[in-house]
């Protein structure tokens, strides 16, 4: 069967709807990595901030004793390496797996948003439906790469 006939599920209205859903479905699903990633995001700055904590109070606290300065400088760069271990292992690929997912979500979004206006003719969808599809269409950016 040739695509765009009655028989090609993609081109019905079930199939634009059940395909809408999907897409819905993987954004909203892409929110929780967002938010783990904003987390992730957030840990590192405070990791990194904690060595630039740990190399002040060391210098504070050299009167105490030679040792302190040292162990300061110790904890600064074991903390920046960690930050820099959490970046490397944790965000960039968290971010990367949410970029390609977006990008996949959005293309298949810019797919149905071309046949839209073919598949309601053809179909005859009600002017309610048509508002319905319109709205949801435009809850997706235009545009991915939100991070």
């Amino acid at each position: 069967m040739v695509a765009g006939e009655r028989g090609d599920h993609r081109e019905r209205r079930g199939g634009f709807d059940d395909d809408l859903v999907k897409a819905e479905k993987r954004f909203t699903a892409l929110e929780s990595e967002r938010a783990r990633l904003r987390y992730l995001l957030a840990l590192r700055a405070v990791v990194g901030a904690s060595s630039a904590a740990a190399l002040v109070l060391g210098m504070a606290a050299a009167g105490a004793g030679p040792l302190w300065p040292v162990l300061g400088a110790v904890a600064a760069v074991a903390l920046l390496a960690a930050a820099a271990v959490l970046g490397r292992v944790s965000v960039a690929p968290l971010r990367s797996r949410i970029q390609v997912e977006e990008r996949a979500v959005l293309r298949e979004v810019d797919r149905l948003r071309e046949t839209f206006v073919r598949v309601s003719v053809r179909e005859q969808w009600s002017p309610g439906h048509l508002r319905n599809i319109r709205q949801r269409l435009s809850r997706f950016p235009v545009e991915a790469g939100q991070y």
